[in-house]
């Protein structure tokens, strides 16, 4: 086949997956090399099927299901805050959609329908690790990646005003993660409006701190 001869000149992991999941037909390899990272077993367990498929050999594929576990599924914190969950919601909507999409491969009759669907596997499985990415820097640096923070209000005259204004921001963004838990943008905003809020309320005293524990008798 010309697409895996020119293949074989470059031999892109990720094209070739993607001719893979257009021109295979074993399951286990569509979910071997469609689920976590490259390592040197599945790229040389790639370019052996795919040589195999030129040459019109490749054999018949095994019954025995591959252990893989993918890793949207493990490596989350047990104490999960606002972000968190919204990450892992996001990771496990996305890794669904992944799954759902390599069970009907084999059933697509035609090249471009099988094209398409190897594409969206490929970009939700770059998805997926990038939220592992930030999953990651979040948990080492308390914020999102390029997460900016905005000034502060200094005059004390002015931050009870402020203050109220949070508590409106902090309770749109309670709904809107309520309607969707998987919106990262929504829970990064609460908190940091949560941690604003705070600032002020140490500054003016009283009992005005916001617990996250208690958030459901302020929000």
């Amino acid at each position: 086949m010309d697409a895996i001869k020119a293949w074989l000149q470059t031999k892109d992991y990720l094209e070739g997956v993607r001719l893979y999941l257009e021109l295979g037909t074993d399951e286990n390899l569509i979910e071997l090399f469609t689920s976590e990272a490259r390592t040197e077993y599945k790229a040389k367990r790639l370019e052996r099927a795919l040589r195999d498929l030129a040459k019109g050999s490749a054999p018949a594929p095994k019954r025995e299901p591959v252990a893989v576990v993918s890793t949207a599924v493990k490596d989350w914190p047990d104490d999960l805050d606002d972000i968190l969950k919204a990450l892992k919601a996001d990771a496990m909507r996305k890794f669904k959609e992944l799954q759902d999409l390599r069970s009907q491969l084999l059933h697509f009759t035609d090249d471009h329908t099988r094209g398409e669907a190897a594409h969206a596997i490929l970009r939700l499985d770059d998805e997926i690790t990038e939220i592992w990415a930030k999953r990651d820097y979040y948990r080492e640096h308390g914020r999102l990646p390029a997460e900016q923070q905005d000034p502060y209000v200094t005059d004390p005259l002015r931050m009870g005003k402020r203050m109220e204004t949070l508590r409106r921001y902090i309770r749109r963004e309670r709904d809107n993660l309520a309607k969707d838990p998987g919106n990262v943008g929504a829970a990064s905003r609460r908190q940091k409006f949560i941690k604003e809020y705070n600032f002020y309320a140490e500054r003016l005293g009283g009992d005005r701190i916001w617990e996250e524990a208690a958030a459901g008798s302020q929000t």
